[in-house]
């Protein structure tokens, strides 16, 4: 009986003996990150691929890329997984990929770490046991953006669309027009594509809708889409103009610099669409100010969103011609406190109507308005908030995990937010 045992024994110390020996040959398991092939360095903020490449001749029974905290890079998972089946010298093999979107948050050289796969590899008999492999890092030069206080928005492509739905120059009478823009951008963060902007006009009255947009992942980067709108009418005199837009971005394939006007508009009802305006407008460079003889248009604009402010702000502008600006502020600020300011009350809609990407955005939007007011510096929030969209980030663009917990994130944002400014000289 004790040598039956001894024997049984003896083979599974050989068997853990000969499992342990096992060697896996050089070439059998590779990993390694490649970089899309580019004319010129990134620069900050603008878009660069990165392809992660696994190459395996061994049977896998389980397996897990692990991502690394890629500091100081915003990023995107461009898709699901790919696993491809092939051969190699008549031996077969696998090969996984994943499609990354990587954005520079600085200029100079940034090192995107080691991905590490981690494996359960079965042997013939059916042992298991645990094997990873890692990719090499890979540094990259990132240029500065340029020094200028405008808008940064680096893309690959920008379309826009501009309909109105019905003819804005021969309006029925006391009838107005829904103007409707689409701006669409490829490979740009969407926190970059600007705000809705404030449309403008003389003898018109504009009333703006809510913004929408939209962010889709595709394995060429991702692609964002901004819906603005605006019911525009004549007044009183039934002819105006509304006011040309100018889009200004960055062309990431030719490398210039370039904008795209959205010319100006006249909107007029029927019977005094006949009517010449009086004042001599070239067609090539419209240039138009708001009247001053009609300052309701741009103040119909300004409120619209403010509705329920219109009373205090009346009682605001009755206060006696002594009271200074400064006062004024005070005051503002106070309302702010009580209601928010309309960047953080965004962020809250956001937040209830359970929208991430939204959320995502908005939140990105108050940092940068933080940031242009002076109110702590982008090093600063880039260290404060790093960790914080992280969990958001792999929700939305990982296609894995579980959904983000808004509210959570929203907490600690906040919390984030308020150290920040209490640091504020």
């Amino acid at each position: 009986m004790v040598r039956h045992w001894f024997l049984i024994a003896l083979s599974l110390l050989s068997s853990s003996v000969a499992h342990a020996e096992m060697v896996i040959e050089p070439g059998d398991i590779r990993l390694i990150v490649e970089i899309e092939e580019r004319k010129a360095p990134p620069i900050q903020d603008e878009m660069l691929l990165i392809v992660i490449r696994g190459f395996y001749k061994i049977p896998i029974t389980l397996e897990s890329l692990k991502q690394p905290e890629l500091k100081g890079f915003g990023w995107m998972q461009l898709g699901e997984d790919n696993w491809i089946a092939g051969t190699e010298r008549g031996q077969r093999v696998l090969e996984f990929e994943r499609y990354m979107a990587l954005f520079p948050e600085k200029s100079g050289p940034i090192t995107i770490a080691p991905f590490t796969h981690e494996f359960t590899l079965s042997e013939p008999d059916g042992t298991r046991f645990a094997y990873s492999v890692e990719s090499e890092p890979v540094e990259i030069t990132v240029a500065p953006r340029p020094d200028s206080d405008a808008a940064w928005l680096p893309a690959r492509k920008l379309e826009v669309r501009d309909d109105w739905s019905n003819a804005p120059e021969r309006l029925p009478d006391g009838g107005s027009a829904l103007r409707k823009m689409m701006i669409t951008v490829e490979g740009a963060l969407p926190e970059l594509v600007p705000e809705m902007p404030e449309l403008t006009g003389a003898g018109v009255f504009i009333f703006p809708h809510p913004e929408h947009r939209v962010t889709e992942l595709r394995q060429w980067g991702p692609i964002t889409r901004v819906y603005w709108r605006w019911s525009i009418r004549p007044e009183q005199g039934g002819s105006g103009y509304v006011n040309p837009l100018k889009l200004n971005y960055f062309d990431a394939i030719t490398r210039e610099d370039k904008s795209i006007t959205f010319s100006a508009q006249r909107v007029a009802y029927a019977t005094a669409a006949a009517t010449p305006p009086q004042e001599n407008r070239t067609a090539e460079t419209p240039q138009f100010r708001a009247s001053r003889e009609n300052p309701l248009a741009a103040a119909a604009a300004a409120l619209t969103p403010f509705a329920p402010f219109l009373g205090l702000l009346a009682g605001l502008l009755a206060l006696p011609k002594t009271r200074s600006f400064r006062g004024f502020e005070s005051l503002r600020a106070a309302l702010y406190r009580l209601t928010g300011t309309p960047a953080e009350r965004a962020l809250k809609h956001a937040v209830r109507a359970g929208d991430a990407a939204m959320t995502r955005h908005r939140a990105r939007a108050l940092i940068a308005t933080d940031i242009d007011r002076v109110a702590y510096s982008k090093t600063d929030a880039n260290q404060e908030f790093s960790g914080i969209f992280t969990p958001l980030d792999r929700a939305i663009y990982a296609r894995s995990g579980p959904a983000a917990n808004l509210r959570i994130f929203y907490k600690n944002f906040r919390k984030s937010r308020a150290a920040l400014l209490r640091k504020a000289p």
